[in-house]
């Protein structure tokens, strides 16, 4: 029996990523998320961002917020998602709220 769940759209379950490296550099992903910046903004060093405020600026900082997990971003990748602004890769920082934009 073959259950192929997530690798359908491309994502490779989290207990699997060590498992066969070769399976993993085959799959690519079949879905995308696309977006618009709806806000830039500038933040001060010690300033805290997002639902449970577990990210905090160590630095000044320019943000942007494009969406929250209420446009289908998911609330899982605090920290340690990037995404592509006009062909820069970008860090996600703070937990993403319902609506951020």
């Amino acid at each position: 029996m073959v259950r192929p769940g997530l690798m359908v759209y491309g994502v490779v379950p989290p207990g699997e990523r060590k498992a066969n490296q070769k399976l993993i550099r085959l799959i690519r992903s079949a879905l995308s998320f696309h977006s618009r910046v709806g806000n830039l903004k500038w933040i001060s060093k010690g300033i805290s961002l997002g639902h449970g405020r577990i990210f905090t600026a160590n630095q000044k900082m320019q943000i942007a917020i494009p969406s929250g997990y209420g446009n289908s971003y998911p609330p899982s990748a605090p920290n340690r998602a990037n995404v592509l602004i006009r062909g820069l890769l970008c860090v996600v920082v703070g937990r993403v709220a319902w609506t951020n934009a």
